[in-house]
């Protein structure tokens, strides 16, 4: 009888612990990537100030970033706030510690004073997936044309 009521418990807690490691396997999250892995972006430099241009100007500036992550890295859109800023960029996937480039032009022409831009970079990262740049600076009037000359009145004999 008492190598029964053993083998009973026994046979209780093997089938408690089974089911709880079940259940508790069915309920616990299970992440899509293991923490620090994947691609990630990082920009040497995140704000460009072009400082003072002439109005008319079309002013560049490449930001470079580099993938510091452990996974192919695609800038998938770089959204500008108006027609004004035009952005192009890598499409190509960036390997693990290698590097690339989104070169943005501001056209400056109609425009005067001070300007900021934000563009907003989409990435294929698997948390925090957008990131901002952002170009800066002070438009001035084109300087005004010179005056024509006026006409010599010419001499007779």
């Amino acid at each position: 009888m008492k190598k029964v009521l053993t083998f009973t418990i026994a046979a209780i807690i093997a089938m408690s612990t089974l089911a709880f490691t079940q259940v508790h396997a069915q309920t616990a999250p299970t992440p899509t990537s293991p923490v620090g892995e994947g691609p990630k972006i990082v920009f040497a430099d995140q704000v460009h100030d072009f400082g003072d241009i002439t109005e008319g100007t079309q002013a560049k500036y490449s930001f470079k970033f580099t993938n510091t992550g452990n996974q192919p890295l695609v800038v998938t859109n770089v959204s500008t706030p108006c027609g004004c800023t035009t952005p192009s960029y890598t499409h190509d996937p960036v390997a693990p510690g290698k590097t690339g480039e989104i070169a943005v032009n501001y056209n400056s022409t109609g425009r005067g004073g001070q300007f900021t831009k934000v563009l907003t970079v989409t990435t294929n990262m698997t948390t925090n997936n957008t990131t901002t740049i952002t170009i800066k600076g002070s438009v001035s009037p084109k300087p005004a044309a010179p005056a024509p000359a006026a006409a010599q009145p010419s001499k007779q004999n």
